[in-house]
């Protein structure tokens, strides 16, 4: 786990803003959760947790817009914050993924709680920054997985068994 954080963190100093720690958080969190034994299972929780992403990121922009039109920010909160977590929940839950429900839920509540003030490109910084963490989190585990498991021999067995599921099945 540390060589995926530090990873992270590397490459904010390196090519993006060393000074936006916020995005570094994001980054390797995401990378420290999709951390799996299996590479397989990295692609599944990077599938979701983007999703989520994109989920969040979404109700989070539709909250930052309707706040832009009002004026008593403290009761925008009250009442848009967990009508948007609600619809959030809903949609997301409908992926029947829990990776997903937290990651959109998370992703909304830092867009509408943290999100710098009338910053226009926090959303698509938010979204690279959980691409970011999760393509390192895939790199660790492809390169640093045990050897008794490796990607192609468990793309072989989930495709046997479900043939052998679907030959059950008849």
């Amino acid at each position: 786990m540390a060589a995926v954080v530090f990873m992270c963190i590397a490459f904010y100093t390196v090519v993006g803003n060393p000074d936006n720690t916020s995005l570094m958080m994001i980054s390797s969190s995401t990378a420290a959760f999709g951390i799996y034994p299996k590479t397989v299972d990295v692609w599944i929780f990077a599938r979701y947790r983007m999703l989520g992403t994109a989920i969040g990121c979404f109700f989070g922009t539709v909250y930052l817009l309707i706040q832009n039109h009002l004026t008593d920010e403290g009761l925008s909160r009250l009442i848009f914050i967990p009508l948007l977590i609600f619809l959030t929940v809903t949609i997301s839950g409908g992926v029947k993924s829990p990776i997903t429900v937290r990651g959109s839920v998370m992703t909304l509540i830092t867009m509408t709680l943290v999100a710098p003030v009338n910053d226009k490109n926090y959303v698509l910084q938010r979204i690279l920054a959980t691409l970011v963490g999760t393509l390192m989190a895939v790199l660790v585990n492809f390169l640093f997985e045990p050897k008794k498991s490796h990607i192609l021999k468990d793309l072989r067995k989930s495709v046997n068994v479900d043939k052998r599921n679907k030959t059950d099945e008849l």
